[in-house]
């Protein structure tokens, strides 16, 4: 008999815990708030390299030592210039965007 009470006592506990871990668990779900971010998009408009200011442009020769430029492009809402190049040694396409005084953004 008394092992009996010792098992369903043991069998009672183990369910209590098991209930009270399973309440716990959808409290600390239901706490957690969820974030949303937005991303603003940007456009951009395809230019010529000679349509950029003398300080781009020094900016992005010293960007053809390593790289082939591909793209150049230009927000003028923003005043961002992004380049689209080529790496020379393995062929990577790298994308930087610079702001009017040539400092990557």
């Amino acid at each position: 008999m008394k092992k009996m009470i010792l098992t369903l006592a043991i069998i009672l506990g183990a369910c209590a815990f098991a209930n009270a871990n399973s309440a716990l668990s959808e409290k600390a779900m239901n706490d957690q708030i969820p974030v949303i971010f937005q991303q603003e998009i940007i456009t951009y408009e395809v230019i010529k390299f000679e349509d950029l200011s003398e300080t781009l442009q020094k900016v992005v020769i010293s960007y053809e030592e390593n790289h082939v430029i591909r793209k150049i492009e230009y927000n003028a809402e923003k005043q961002l210039t992004r380049l689209t190049m080529e790496a020379k040694t393995d062929g990577t396409i790298v994308t930087i965007v610079l702001d009017k005084d040539g400092k990557e953004v």
